[in-house]
């Protein structure tokens, strides 16, 4: 698209790809939300200069909202599409001096996705309410009851169909 006067594209493990230069914008892309954090988190020496950090998860995204604040970068914005059946989110989080709370429903739904509540973000939660729900079904019927783990997934379960019911 020549673009290369503005973009240097880099593949390699994790963020040591950029371990020699000042860079001001990380991009990770089409994996999990767990596997995003870790790079980030194994590679948080290199983003010294980092001002911004484009990431696409391709699930779990609530596992980067949580380490986004957590290490000083502020939401800015989040997408959410569908495309051949899946569905992607994109967040966008600019580094900040103060750490900015995120409620831990914001973390888990993403505030401006929760807030924008478009048809692709009903179908996401719809799904995973099914899920949760067949989780929960599946606990109870365990001999031994993990009560702790239980009661995470009736809260999950609360508010997803608190979120999906105000949208």
């Amino acid at each position: 698209n020549q673009l290369s006067d503005r973009i240097d594209v880099r593949k390699g493990d994790g963020l040591t790809v950029v371990s020699q230069d000042p860079i001001d914008t990380v991009v990770i892309c089409g994996m999990g939300g767990g596997l995003i954090r870790s790079i980030l988190a194994e590679g948080k020496t290199y983003l010294t200069h980092v001002k911004r950090l484009v990431l696409q998860p391709n699930v779990d995204s609530h596992y980067l909202r949580e380490w986004l604040v957590m290490n000083s970068f502020n939401l800015v914005t989040e997408e959410i599409l569908k495309e051949d059946g899946h569905i992607y989110e994109i967040l966008i989080a600019d580094k900040v001096l103060e750490r900015v709370a995120l409620s831990p429903k914001d973390i888990l739904f993403g505030p401006f996705l929760r807030r924008e509540s478009s048809a692709v973000f009903k179908e996401k939660w719809q799904r995973e309410y099914d899920n949760v729900v067949r989780v929960i079904d599946n606990m109870t019927l365990a001999k031994q009851i993990n009560e702790e783990k239980l009661a995470r997934y009736q809260q999950r379960k609360q508010w997803i169909r608190e979120v999906l019911e105000s949208a």
